[in-house]
């Protein structure tokens, strides 16, 4: 199973090792599923913890490492501007209404 999350769920695991979140990301770790992450989202997650009121959390250099190691684990697909003409099934796992970034990562296409 191909699974995209949201970036807030990534932000979440980053922040607190215990939780939804963080139990979602160990499975992807463990292989239960493969994650799947455009560089739009990968961007989205660097930038956000890049934010000053996640240092009490995380350092500079460590949200680099997660971001890094988020890429890593994830197959990456191209972003998408357009959706497929034919009919695809997408599992959504989010904690923010559905967003076109998650949109654009669900669909099937070459790894980058």
């Amino acid at each position: 199973m191909r699974i995209v999350l949201d970036p807030n769920v990534l932000i979440s695991a980053a922040l607190s090792s215990k939780g939804p979140s963080a139990q979602i990301l160990a499975e992807a770790r463990d292989a239960s599923f493969e994650l799947v992450a455009c560089p739009a989202l990968i961007d989205e997650l660097a930038r956000v913890l890049r934010r000053e009121r996640f240092r009490s959390y995380l350092s500079i250099e460590d949200s680099i490492r997660y971001v890094e190691a988020v890429a890593r684990l994830a197959t990456s697909v191209a972003n998408r501007r357009r959706f497929p003409r034919r009919r695809v099934t997408a599992t959504m796992i989010t904690s923010s209404p559905c967003s076109a970034l998650l949109l654009t990562c669900s669909f099937p296409a070459t790894r980058t």
